[in-house]
């Protein structure tokens, strides 16, 4: 199979939702990147704050992938203009962490962290994450960010709502 870069970007790397599962926390579209474009993560995530956000960032999607003045693929131009500075997961206070199941079968689990400071080198200036292949790894990881907070006193443990 070719890769079709006139074709919509959804179409040769279609994302998935993971919806935010309480009250401030982002919705996070994530895609994999194709094998023919060699990236050093195998993911390329979309972090929304809001409904508009998401709808904005799937309009772009549903579009080529627009090209800078070499030809290249420029994101920035398109789903990653969709979104501007971030506000940050709630309590925008603190440092929050979460962790995002797989939508479908075959996605990874995701840690999702939001810091209560702008980070230059932080995606949208607030969030980094990780994705990880099972549950067990990523709440091992849970674990270790849990203690380095416990151990400088910035640690508070949430638990998502039971769903419904």
């Amino acid at each position: 199979m070719t890769l079709d870069l006139v074709a919509p970007i959804r179409a040769w790397m279609p994302p998935v939702l993971y919806v935010g599962f309480r009250d401030g926390l982002p919705d996070v579209l994530l895609a994999r990147w194709p094998a023919e474009l060699r990236q050093p993560h195998p993911f390329k995530s979309w972090i929304c704050e809001t409904p508009e956000e998401l709808a904005a960032v799937r309009e772009c999607l549903a579009c080529p992938v627009p090209r800078g003045p070499r030809g290249e693929l420029d994101f920035a131009a398109g789903p990653d203009g969709a979104l501007g500075p971030a506000r940050g997961a709630e309590p925008r206070e603190e440092a929050v962490v979460a962790l995002y199941g797989p939508p479908a079968p075959s996605w990874p689990w995701l840690v999702l962290v939001s810091s209560s400071v702008a980070t230059p080198k932080a995606e949208r200036g607030r969030y980094a994450w990780e994705a990880y292949a099972t549950e067990l790894v990523a709440e091992g990881f849970l674990g270790l960010l849990y203690g380095v907070a416990y151990r400088v006193g910035a640690a508070r443990r949430a638990r998502p709502a039971p769903r419904s």
